[in-house]
């Protein structure tokens, strides 16, 4: 499999000192689906987990937010989601089975959310897993790994078609220091991580 970005692959780091744990509420989040009406956002304001807007047209201003029930698991920390591109798919971290795992929860034709499940093949048993970003053709998925000893690398996977499940995880050594890395957006052409 030929990497089509080899020659023009960007990255970049917004802020040098990053660290804390995987999936830990960010100041700037939010995931928005490619339809800009809905938008989700991480948030601790009603216990910890997501809550969505949802505006009428483009140039309505977005309504107060309300949880988003559905995907929310009482009392455990649900973050740090990931739309695919056509808005139909959501890839989050959260800490409902213990330590943090990858699910997904599909949206149905009237905008509500299914119940979620996790993406088991993304996940390692007692390693923290969390911040998925999935490329536009939703074929290759990043995430961050905490490790033992407290260092988080970034990880990635790839699939050969939407339909199918993801192989297996490997790190992203080009990317990964000493510090705590993780994800937190591809563009579309899926040449630039920020992270």
């Amino acid at each position: 499999h030929r990497d089509p970005c080899l020659r023009r692959r960007r990255l970049r780091r917004p802020d040098a000192a990053r660290g804390g744990e995987l999936g830990g509420e960010r100041a700037i989040a939010g995931a928005l689906a490619q339809r800009p009406l809905a938008a989700l956002l991480p948030s601790g304001r009603y216990g910890r987990g997501h809550l969505r807007e949802h505006r009428p047209n483009l140039l309505a201003a977005f309504p107060t937010p309300v949880v988003a029930a559905t995907i929310n698991a009482t009392g455990a920390d649900d973050n740090n989601g990931s739309f695919t591109s056509d808005g139909r798919t959501l890839y989050f971290s959260s800490r409902r089975s213990g330590a943090f795992e990858i699910y997904k929860a599909s949206i149905t034709t009237s905008g509500e959310f299914q119940a979620p499940e996790a993406v088991g093949e993304l996940n390692a048993g007692g390693i923290a897993n969390g911040n998925p970003v999935i490329s536009a053709d939703q074929l290759t998925i990043y995430f961050g790994r905490m490790l033992q000893g407290g260092s988080g690398d970034i990880w990635m996977a790839r699939r050969s078609t939407p339909a199918d499940g993801f192989g297996t995880p490997v790190p992203v050594t080009e990317l990964n220091t000493d510090a705590t890395d993780g994800p937190d957006y591809l563009t579309a052409d899926g040449c630039t991580l920020y992270f």
